[in-house]
């Protein structure tokens, strides 16, 4: 099976890290995720404009105090984002050490972006990976669409199929039963935040409890799952009712 550099539909906090000759302070186990966009801001909770997915770059200015520091990894953790580079030079001469303490604590990638390097060198190069990508993830639609046959032919088991998804899409997969509850599950990068996943189990068992709408995809509320995440009713051959999520 591809790992993920193979599978990835764009460029990752790693891989853009990597390319630009940095490091990386913290999340190393996350950093694989894909980045969907790059925003630059300065203010202290840009979440509200933000879907998840993102990757924010920042200097920092209004993070002064450790506790703010420490918030602000918090929130951009919580609302799915990638990851955060930090530019150093500005207000601050190194990377807080309250700001590494919290990425690692929740092993959300976090890197050091010198002075000499403005952060258009790092959108540019995101920007040119994610318009590329798109080609490419359409013929990998047709190679997925392949192998989940295959691996449904050879009767290998709902866990491997789980894991195959979760690893051809570079997301997190889970299948529920009518009640939510879970049935297989795989999150080779990132796994769903627990307040997220505990939303999504109350969604799945009220859509598996209301009648003719039980059979429609939903997006999940949560903001950490909105705008990337979907719930798809699996029903068994001609049947109306879900005998599970995905």
């Amino acid at each position: 099976m591809p790992g993920p550099a193979a599978v990835e539909p764009g460029p990752s906090v790693g891989s853009l890290v990597r390319d630009t000759g940095l490091s990386l302070a913290a999340g190393e186990r996350a950093a694989g995720a894909p980045v969907r966009w790059v925003h630059i801001t300065e203010l202290p909770d840009p979440t509200p404009w933000l879907s998840g997915g993102e990757l924010v770059l920042t200097t920092g200015i209004q993070l002064r105090s450790a506790r703010e520091q420490r918030a602000f990894v918090r929130r951009l953790a919580k609302h799915g984002l990638a990851g955060l580079g930090f530019g150093i030079g500005f207000d601050h001469a190194t990377l807080p050490e309250a700001l590494v303490t919290e990425a690692r604590k929740l092993e959300f990638p976090l890197f050091e972006v010198p002075y000499r390097m403005p952060f258009i060198a790092i959108t540019e190069r995101a920007f040119t990976q994610i318009v590329n990508a798109g080609y490419e993830t359409l013929r990998r639609g047709a190679e997925i669409h392949r192998r989940m046959e295959r691996l449904v032919l050879e009767e290998r088991g709902l866990d491997e199929v789980v894991r195959a998804l979760a690893t051809a899409t570079g997301g997190a997969v889970c299948v529920l039963d009518p009640r939510g509850d879970t049935i297989a599950s795989s999150a080779p990068w990132r796994a769903f935040p627990d307040d997220a996943l505990a939303e999504l189990r109350a969604q799945v068992a009220g859509q598996s409890s209301s009648g003719a709408e039980a059979t429609s995809t939903f997006e999940p509320d949560h903001a950490a799952l909105r705008g990337r995440a979907l719930a798809l009713p699996v029903a068994t051959r001609g049947g109306q009712v879900p005998q599970a999520w995905l």
